[in-house]
C-alpha cells in the first residue's frame, strides 16, 4: 500500500503539532484551573477541541501508515492519544453513549427478528406479543448496563478533563515534541531515561 502523501508530511511535521497543541491544551488547563466551566474561555475550548481530534487521528495515521523504525515511538503515540482523550474529554461527556448504544442493539435486533419471521425461520410460528416483550426485556437489561458502564465512562472523562490532569498532559506532550526535535531522536524525553 502507497503512503499518501499528507502521511509524509504527518510523519515529518507531527512534532510540531504536539508543541501546538500541547501549548492549547497547557493554556486550557489553566483556564480550567482558574475559572469555573461557565466562565472558560470559548476560543481556547474550541481550539482545543480541534487539537484534541488531531491527537486522536495523527496517532492512528502514523501507526497505519507509516511502519518506517524511528520516526515515533510507542511512547509518543499513547501520549498523543492521553492528550487528545484529555482535551475532548468533556465534550465526550456529553454524548449519550448508553442511548446510542442501546437503539442502535434495538434496531438490529427488531431487524433480525423481522427478517426471521418474513423469512418463516426460527421465528416464524411465535406470537409478535411474545418477540416484543422478549425484545423489550432484551433492550431494558442493554439499557441498563449501558447507562451503568456510561456513569463509569463519565467519572473516568471528568477526571480527565480536570484542568490540572490537562495541563500536565498537555506540558508532558509540548515537552515530548520539543525534545523529539531538538535531540532528533523519536524517544524525546526517554532519552533521558536510557532509551536510544
Amino acid at each position: 500500500m502507497a503512503t499518501p502523501t499528507y502521511v509524509t508530511y504527518i510523519a515529518d511535521y507531527y512534532t510540531y503539532v504536539m508543541i501546538i497543541v500541547g501549548l492549547l491544551g497547557f493554556l486550557l488547563g489553566i483556564d480550567r484551573i482558574l475559572k469555573k466551566r461557565e466562565e472558560e474561555n470559548k476560543v481556547l475550548q474550541a481550539l482545543s477541541f480541534i487539537g484534541g481530534l488531531l491527537m486522536l487521528a495523527v496517532p492512528i495515521l502514523l501507526i497505519y501508515y507509516i511502519d518506517t523504525p524511528g520516526v515515533y515511538s510507542n511512547y509518543t503515540i499513547l501520549l498523543m492519544l492521553i492528550t487528545g482523550l484529555s482535551l475532548n474529554s468533556r465534550p465526550f461527556e456529553k454524548i449519550p453513549a448508553a442511548f446510542a448504544f442501546v437503539i442502535i442493539i434495538a434496531m438490529g435486533i427488531i431487524y433480525m427478528v423481522w427478517n426471521l419471521r418474513t423469512n418463516k425461520g426460527i421465528g416464524g410460528d411465535i406470537p409478535i406479543e411474545l418477540v416484543a416483550v422478549i425484545i423489550g426485556g432484551i433492550v431494558l437489561v442493554l439499557f441498563l448496563l449501558s447507562y451503568a458502564f456510561e456513569q463509569i465512562m463519565d467519572v473516568f472523562l471528568y477526571m480527565m478533563g480536570w484542568g490540572v490532569f490537562v495541563g500536565l498532559v498537555s506540558a508532558l506532550t509540548l515537552a515530548q515534541g520539543v525534545a523529539i526535535i531538538v535531540l532528533k531522536n523519536h524517544y524525546g524525553l526517554l532519552t533521558y531515561l536510557g532509551f536510544s
